[in-house]
């Protein structure tokens, strides 16, 4: 995370996908457990990390039967429970760590989307740091995407 409280509210202003002119940086985690919730079935949340400081910038959407949400927010531990819902998160700073049964995912900035289904799962989030998206151990290794032989390229 970045270092000194100038660099963490800088880090909290990086443009959020969607809502980002209303969104305003506070410390409200109501808020942020608000707009989570209108995604996913959340359980708790925390501000976890050295000074324990919350701070937070997010906004949602609800289009038809789906809820679209975007945050940016200081190290954060959240627990969701079990559903029929699943979703799709695209980290576009920082980096979260997924645990889902007994592997554990991290999560990076300037990846595609990371698919969780419908389970349990628990999340802890650090702000700015590098982009991948990698397994964590006991994870399976990378999968790799064969074209076929005379497709068309993207």
């Amino acid at each position: 995370m970045p270092g000194s409280s100038e660099q963490r509210e800088q880090a909290l202003r990086h443009p959020l996908v969607l809502g980002n002119h209303e969104a305003r940086v506070n410390d409200d985690i109501d808020l942020l457990a608000e707009h989570i919730s209108l995604a996913v079935p959340l359980r708790d949340i925390m501000a976890i990390g050295p000074s324990r400081h919350f701070r937070q910038r997010s906004s949602y959407r609800i289009a038809g039967d789906t809820s679209l949400m975007a945050a940016t927010i200081t190290p954060t531990r959240m627990e969701v429970e079990e559903s029929k819902e699943c979703s799709i998160v695209l980290v576009t700073q920082g980096s979260a760590t997924y645990q889902l049964d007994t592997r554990r995912y991290l999560a990076q900035a300037g990846n595609t989307a990371m698919f969780l289904p419908g389970m349990h799962y628990v999340m802890e989030s650090e702000l700015a740091k590098w982009p991948r998206l990698q397994p964590l151990p006991p994870a399976p290794g990378p999968v790799s995407v064969r074209r076929q032989p005379g497709a068309p390229r993207s």
